[in-house]
């Protein structure tokens, strides 16, 4: 098997310096895939925009001498037509085959076992948790309550956690296209990490952008995710994929990031029942999804005196 070029740097405050861009990079959707739609974003870069039923979305780098797969999805029969996927828009040659786990939530580790025996990357502290059986049981658990019938797929395969952990910021160069893994300390989670695609201006944000879905926070921390998202912003990359919903450009990190001047400013007020709905009714939210989340997002925020 062929090796990557691994190396580590010191953790960035800022973002790094972009790629010169010739402009936009304008998504083509190549075909649909299980639940869910192939878009080439970039010369090098794939992603996998998923349904609302199939949750997390996932992204493929394809380099001369390697994969990255970035997420593996809601189950194994998503993450092994992902992997049917990664293979076919790399095309022909030989290519070491590796995954990214963004963070440790059961959306995007799942298809997990689909990868066995291959190198998998994650933070440190997503590769502990991955590596733990209460990781695993409490997310069967919790996903299955909600889709009963992911649970025979998820009972019946492997539990595979990522091979490599990092802090800081990792470099891979897949052969000709360099990826930049950078772990962000606690924001949606505390084990998270985006991952840089800088000759396509391409960023795979995973969790700290849910776009047309309320977020989770029960597990992360408010002002570290807002840094982000303004580094983001700073960023003005031609692309961003986010965890949940459609990518696009920095407008999508903007829209994220003012969804949450709006959720605090709820906190703040104190709005609830009929008065948080009418709030949200007349917001350029109105539509997205999973508001039962938000009650539980301004308790936190307003526990936490954000």
């Amino acid at each position: 098997m062929m090796s990557i070029v691994f190396s580590m740097v010191h953790q960035r405050t800022d973002p790094p310096a972009s790629a010169a861009s010739a402009g936009p990079a304008l998504p083509q959707s190549l075909r649909p895939v299980e639940q869910g739609d192939l878009l080439k974003i970039g010369a090098a870069s794939y992603c996998v925009l998923s349904t609302p039923e199939a949750a997390a979305n996932a992204g493929i780098v394809v380099g001369d001498r390697a994969i990255l797969v970035v997420d593996t999805r809601l189950s194994p029969s998503l993450g092994a037509d992902l992997k049917a996927a990664a293979l076919e828009v790399a095309g022909d040659g030989e290519r070491e085959l590796l995954f990214v786990n963004t963070h440790a939530h059961g959306d995007h580790i799942f298809g997990n076992s689909q990868f066995a025996g291959l190198t998998g990357i994650s933070t440190r502290f997503a590769q502990d948790a991955l590596a733990r059986d209460e990781t695993w049981r409490r997310s069967i658990d919790s996903f299955s309550s909600r889709r009963p019938y992911l649970r025979e797929q998820l009972e019946g395969a492997a539990q595979v956690a990522p091979t490599i952990g990092f802090d800081g910021t990792l470099v891979l160069d897949l052969g000709g296209v360099s990826v930049e893994l950078v772990a962000l300390g606690k924001a949606h989670t505390p084990g998270d990490l985006i991952v840089r695609v800088p000759s396509d201006n391409v960023v795979y944000t995973a969790d700290l952008l849910y776009n047309g879905h309320w977020p989770v926070l029960t597990y992360g921390d408010y002002d570290t995710w807002m840094k982000w998202l303004d580094l983001l912003i700073a960023d003005d990359q031609d692309y961003y994929v986010p965890g949940h919903g459609p990518g696009g450009g920095v407008e999508v990190v903007q829209t994220v990031r003012d969804s949450w001047s709006f959720l605090l400013e709820q906190a703040r007020t104190g709005h609830e029942g009929a008065e948080l709905a009418q709030a949200l009714d007349a917001s350029p939210y109105s539509d997205w999804l999973h508001r039962e989340r938000i009650p539980g997002v301004l308790e936190l925020l307003r526990e936490r005196n954000v």
